[in-house]
């Protein structure tokens, strides 16, 4: 299985098996979270905040300008209703954000379950 997430996917499987070769690669920047530094933690929690906003500004100003271009709406509704179409967006990711963290720990610590993973990370010195 090879990683093909998004640069904020760092809750995961810290190596994969080369389709071609077999081999066990590992992925410097993966791992589960219970093995991950408490500051990597909070380092990933700020960094995921920050995105939510920007991504929020981004879609909030991409919504209204849309609205705007369709003719729903007129100029007054982007001064009068900014605010609340931010807030609904950066409600609507952190929601989803907080969904993926959740759903992320704990596929991480269901692996950690398994006797044979944990000693394959720990043969792997992870």
């Amino acid at each position: 299985m090879q990683h093909s997430g998004t640069y904020l996917d760092v809750i995961g499987q810290p190596f994969f098996n080369c389709e071609n070769c077999g081999c066990t690669n590992l992925h410097q920047e993966i791992t589960e979270w219970d093995l991950q530094p408490w500051l990597r933690k909070v380092a990933l929690l700020v960094l995921s905040s920050v995105f939510v906003v920007l991504g929020s500004i981004f879609m909030a100003v991409t919504f209204i300008t849309l609205m705007k271009w369709l003719h729903l709406v007129d100029s007054a509704f982007f001064t009068h209703y900014f605010k609340q179409t931010l807030l609904f967006f950066v409600a609507l990711m952190t929601i989803a954000g907080i969904f993926k963290l959740r759903r992320d720990i704990r596929a991480s610590r269901l692996r950690l379950t398994n006797p044979d993973y944990r000693a394959k990370l720990h043969a792997m010195g992870l």
